[in-house]
């Protein structure tokens, strides 16, 4: 475990290892979710939207489920507060670089 969380035997991310969380599980979530953005570009009226209400009903489904476990509440809140950050940063990156990726009816890149 890196230093700030509890040992391994407490901390709320034991069941999934700290290796795997960093490096292993964000590049095929992040292909999934651009996939996800341009499918919801193509098929629906207002795809940001969409997409900005996927993104929040999962980032709060991993921060509430970070507490149904027996770990301390301290690693409770610090893993919580890891996966808040991670969905707000996912779903910002990747929002705003397929809302940067459109084009509008005037031929300019952007939001349109």
């Amino acid at each position: 475990m890196r230093a700030g969380l509890t040992s391994a035997r407490d901390s709320a991310l034991t069941w999934l290892g700290w290796e795997r969380l960093t490096s292993v599980i964000p590049r095929p979530l992040l292909c999934l979710l651009t996939g996800l953005v341009q499918l919801l570009m193509v098929s629906t009226p207002r795809p940001f939207l969409f997409f900005g209400w996927i993104v929040a009903l999962v980032t709060t489904l991993v921060v509430v489920c970070t507490f149904s476990t027996t770990a301390p509440l301290g690693a409770k809140i610090s893993t919580a507060a890891i996966g808040l950050a991670i969905g707000a940063m996912i779903g910002t990156l990747v929002g705003g670089a397929a809302a940067r990726s459109t084009v509008n009816a005037t031929g300019r890149a952007g939001i349109g």
